[in-house]
């Protein structure tokens, strides 16, 4: 029985392995060629599979040193491996050469519904959708430059969410998102303005509402904008007569909280939107110099309204501060 050697040798392999196109259409299959065996082969058998030493699949291909593999998918990597035959036996496995699988897809990611809320105490959340699985990274700064980027997420999702941290109050910052598939293909949105928290805004959605207060009975009354100002909140009475509206966003749950300065005591009112069920009343006894009741707008400051006693005869516009 004659022994056979190794018919694929490491050295003086002469094998293509790689599709001979960028893409699956019209794509060129390799052919896999090998030396021929010096003890009396009658014929070959090759052998592939998608794992390395794992071969699902075995074709006869006679007395021929070389296959033309049309059998594969060009997005596929496969594993082969060739055995010698004759009327005595079969050889051993040759040594193994793959192909390089072709990437058939170089579409990029379409990227879709970019949301960027507003910035807070914490920071910001941006949020976006993509039509396959894609990883996720945000460019922001003042600048359509971008002067920073987030940190990489390689998670490959469709529904992304990045949280930016160490914003500046009172900045408008611009902001695009990138999304890269599997494939490597690179998806880059447009520009996206971030700002701070609009003031008065008492419902959540992102938008001023209208709000008054009614300094004879220190009650409040509100329209929605998240209802085009069809429907407005329940009046709420919060203050005496005499006090001051100073609302804003105090306790940062994008809503806004009433808040009354009382002259008479130099005391500070609060009712945050975050426990409205409650009616909690947080005091802060403090009060400026000549009584009169002041708070920074939009946080920013050096940006100070000042506010004096007996100058709400008539219902007045509450404007909104915000301190986060």
């Amino acid at each position: 029985m004659p022994t056979f050697r190794r018919i694929l040798r490491a050295a003086g392999l002469v094998a293509i392995v790689a599709w001979m196109s960028g893409s699956v259409v019209g794509a060129t299959p390799p052919t896999i060629r090998w030396d021929r065996n010096a003890d009396s082969a009658t014929g070959y058998l090759l052998s592939w599979g998608t794992a390395s030493g794992q071969y699902s699949r075995t074709i006869d291909v006679g007395n021929e040193i070389s296959h033309v593999f049309t059998e594969g998918d060009p997005a596929v990597r496969y594993y082969f491996a060739v055995r010698a035959y004759n009327s005595n036996g079969t050889s051993a496995y040759s040594v193994e050469v793959a192909t390089a699988a072709v990437n058939s897809d170089t579409t990029p990611p379409v990227i879709s519904a970019v949301t960027t809320g507003f910035i807070t105490a914490s920071g910001a959340t941006v949020t976006w959708t993509t039509n396959e699985a894609s990883d996720s990274q945000v460019d922001f700064g003042l600048t359509t430059a971008y002067e920073n980027t987030s940190a990489w997420n390689g998670t490959l999702v469709t529904a992304h969410t990045v949280s930016l941290s160490g914003l500046t109050g009172g900045v408008v910052y611009h902001v695009r998102v990138r999304s890269r598939d599997a494939a490597g293909n690179l998806a880059v949105s447009g520009d996206v303005i971030l700002r701070r928290l609009p003031r008065g805004d008492a419902d959540g959605d992102g938008k001023a509402d209208l709000t008054v207060f009614r300094p004879d009975s220190g009650t409040w009354f509100t329209r929605q904008s998240s209802t085009d100002y069809e429907s407005a909140f329940a009046p709420v009475q919060w203050g005496l007569n005499g006090d001051l509206p100073v609302p804003g966003d105090y306790d940062c749950d994008g809503r806004m909280d009433l808040i009354i300065y009382r002259p008479a005591n130099g005391v500070w009112y609060i009712r945050p939107s975050s426990m409205p069920s409650t009616r909690p009343s947080i005091a802060v006894g403090w009060s400026p110099a000549g009584g009169k009741g002041w708070c920074s707008l939009n946080g920013e400051s050096g940006n100070v309204m000042t506010v004096g006693a007996g100058e709400f005869a008539t219902d007045k516009s509450a404007i909104g501060s915000d301190l986060c």
